[in-house]
This record gives structure tokens, C-alpha cells and sequence, in this order.
């Protein structure tokens, strides 16, 4: 998905209520909650009302095993 998606200046994908510092090319996806990320970068957050995902994006296949 963050291929596809729309970013920002520096390369953040974002859906939903987020703040972001000094984080970097990652994807972020929330449905209720606040997501803050400080100084990460290269990763998927997903937030559902059931859970939370925090993932490297390299190791984003991993997640099926």
C-alpha cells in the first residue's frame, strides 16, 4: 500500500489522526486512536480497534507466517 499511496514531503504514507517528528518514509494507517511516531523510519503502523501492528516495511511479508 505504501507504494501506491499518496505522501507526504517526506515520504509518509497517512490515513487517519497522526503526528509525526523526524520520521521518515513509513506507512501509517489508524481507524479511532492517535498514532505518534518520533524518530522512526521505514515502518508500518496499522491501528484497528482490535490491535496494533508495528512492522520493519522490508519485513512486511513476514507478518503471514
Amino acid at each position: 500500500m505504501w507504494e501506491v499511496s499518496p505522501k507526504d514531503e517526506v515520504s509518509n504514507a497517512l490515513t487517519g489522526d497522526t503526528f509525526l517528528y523526524n520520521t521518515h518514509e513509513c506507512y501509517i494507517n489508524t481507524d479511532e486512536k492517535l498514532v505518534a511516531a518520533v524518530s522512526v523510519d521505514n515502518l508500518v503502523i496499522i491501528n484497528t480497534k482490535d490491535a496494533v501492528l508495528v512492522v520493519d516495511k522490508s519485513k512486511v511479508q513476514d507478518v503471514k507466517k
